[in-house]
């Protein structure tokens, strides 16, 4: 039987800044489900994220490992990544390598979007729609 797939929470935050809520446990599954869905909004033109780990049940080093490796794709492409992470997610993410990507770790989504509307302001990012909240 077949795993449904995961909804994650989104909302619009900053200008073009799209807020992505992690629910549940976040292991290589949902993290390929994660990273696939944030490729996809990068071909449309979305290129600022903020990754909300704090719902997460668990960050289990699998798929921190997955998703910091697509991470990787996003950066290299131009797109800008903020990751907001309590103390647990925060250490998953820096043992699977978060630190050798250009991504800051905040603990608040307030900060992070500041810090990702700033990178992409300077990379000349598009505005998104008026904010809202939706699950993808």
């Amino acid at each position: 039987m077949q795993r449904p797939r995961r909804r994650f929470p989104v909302r619009w935050a900053g200008s073009g800044v799209l807020v992505v809520e992690v629910p549940g446990p976040f292991d290589d599954e949902a993290a390929a489900e994660l990273c696939s869905l944030l490729a996809r909004m990068a071909t449309t033109g979305q290129h600022s994220f903020v990754v909300d780990f704090r719902a997460a049940e668990q960050c289990l080093a699998d798929g921190a490992h997955r998703f910091v490796e697509g991470s990787r794709a996003i950066t290299a492409d131009g797109g800008v990544l903020a990751f907001v992470a309590g103390p647990a997610g925060r250490a998953a993410l820096r043992a699977a390598g978060a630190d050798s990507l250009s991504v800051d770790v905040h603990d608040a989504v307030a900060a992070a979007v500041e810090a990702s509307w700033g990178q992409a302001r300077d990379a000349d990012s598009a505005s998104g729609p008026t904010p809202a909240q939706d699950s993808i």
